[in-house]
C-alpha cells in the first residue's frame, strides 16, 4: 500500500492503518517534510519518499561540477555573468588573463584570490582557487569554458 496525500500525518495513518488493522504486509508513504522520515520508520512505516530529498537530488545532480557556474543572464542584453573557478587540473592555472584566449566581447570582472577582490588586468596571472567573475555574450558561454578548461 502506498499512501501519497500532500499530508504527512495522514499517510502515516493511513499507512498504520493498512498495516496493523488490514494486515497489509509492506506500506510505503510519500514524506513531505524530510524531518518527519525518522517519525515514521519508528512507528512502523516499511519505506517513505521524501518528494523533497528526490528534488534536491535531482537539482545536485544537475549543478555543474566542474568550477563553471552561469548565474545569470544581464535583462535586456544578450549577455550573461559567469563564476569560474580555477581548479588544480585547470589548463588556465598560470596564465595570464590576457592569455586565456576568451571570445571577444568577454570581459574579467574581477578575480577573488584568498578572500580578496582583484582587478582583473590582463597581466594577473591566475592562481589555483581563484574565482573569476566573467561578463560573457551568452552565446559564447561554452567558447569561455573551453578557454578556461581546455
Amino acid at each position: 500500500m502506498i499512501a501519497v496525500t500532500g499530508e504527512d500525518p495522514a499517510n502515516l495513518i493511513i499507512c498504520q492503518l493498512a498495516k496493523w488493522k488490514c494486515n497489509v504486509p509492506r506500506v510505503i508513504a510519500r514524506v513531505n517534510d524530510p524531518k518527519n522520515e525518522i517519525v515514521f520508520k519508528a512507528l512502523g512505516i516499511d519505506e517513505t519518499i521524501s518528494s523533497t530529498r528526490v528534488l534536491m537530488s535531482v537539482i545536485e545532480q544537475e549543478l555543474p561540477s566542474s568550477g563553471f557556474i552561469p548565474l545569470m543572464p544581464l535583462t535586456g542584453s544578450h549577455l550573461e555573468l559567469i563564476e569560474a573557478e580555477i581548479g588544480p587540473d585547470t589548463p588556465s592555472a598560470g596564465k595570464s588573463v590576457r592569455s586565456l584566449g576568451l571570445p571577444r566581447g568577454t570581459a574579467v570582472g574581477g578575480i577573488v584570490r584568498k578572500g580578496s577582490v582583484l582587478h582583473a588586468d590582463d597581466d594577473e596571472v591566475l592562481e589555483v582557487g581563484d574565482r573569476l567573475v566573467i561578463l560573457a555574450p551568452t552565446k559564447d558561454e561554452s567558447e569561455v569554458r573551453k578557454a578556461l578548461s581546455g
